[in-house]
């Protein structure tokens, strides 16, 4: 039964954490923050032009990229992180007991790697990149993951609007306003998965 759980809580493809067991190991850590008073950062990262790859080299060499970026955040993320894969080509990093600046050193190093990534595929002309928007949390308000990783996402766009492959930030005013009022801890629904396996992929580092 164990395993069959570790299972279902894994993306096929690349053995990180679905959507599913990411929020949920989230959220554990986002009420054990209520008691202690610490915080940590959501990072959503989207990679950028991943239809050309597909487009051009084929969708073996689009899932050999998603499985490249999937093996480099788990390597760069510590034993008490997460990282999931939330879509097609779309990961979350949960980063424990971390500052702004600390999820952000993360999210260089990936930006820093993806010419790795273009080269190991054979093409290093690709604008294969990464956009990475970072969403610390308020200890004791932010207890919902999907409030989170809104706002993260919110970041991301930015980025994509203003040229993709650097980092961003959520607003820090609409983070203060929304603390001085409780969050509904109520789950809202997520995004369907369009991974095409059951919830939306990706995994914590052991």
């Amino acid at each position: 039964i164990d395993k069959l759980s570790h299972l279902s809580g894994r993306d096929e493809l690349t053995g990180l954490l679905n959507r599913r067991a990411l929020r949920e190991l989230v959220e554990r850590r986002l009420l054990h923050q209520r008691r202690t008073g610490t915080a940590g950062c959501i990072a959503f990262i989207d990679l950028d032009h991943f239809k050309e790859v597909n487009d051009t080299l084929g969708h073996k060499a689009g899932d050999e990229a998603i499985k490249m970026v999937a093996a480099f955040l788990q390597k760069a993320i510590r034993p008490i992180d997460y990282a999931g894969r939330v879509g097609g080509d779309e990961f979350v990093l949960w980063i424990d007991d971390a500052d702004e600046d600390t999820a952000a050193e993360k999210a260089r190093r990936l930006l820093d790697y993806m010419p790795e990534v273009r080269k190991a595929l054979g093409n290093e002309k690709l604008g294969l990149s990464a956009s990475v928007g970072i969403c610390r949390s308020v200890a004791g308000v932010d207890l919902d993951f999907t409030v989170l990783t809104d706002r993260a996402d919110a970041a991301l766009y930015k980025v994509k609007k203003s040229g993709k492959n650097d980092i961003a930030f959520a607003d820090k005013t609409r983070v203060e306003d929304n603390a001085a009022q409780p969050q509904d801890t109520g789950k809202k629904a997520s995004k369907e998965d369009t991974t095409g396996n059951g919830d939306i992929g990706g995994g914590d580092a052991e």
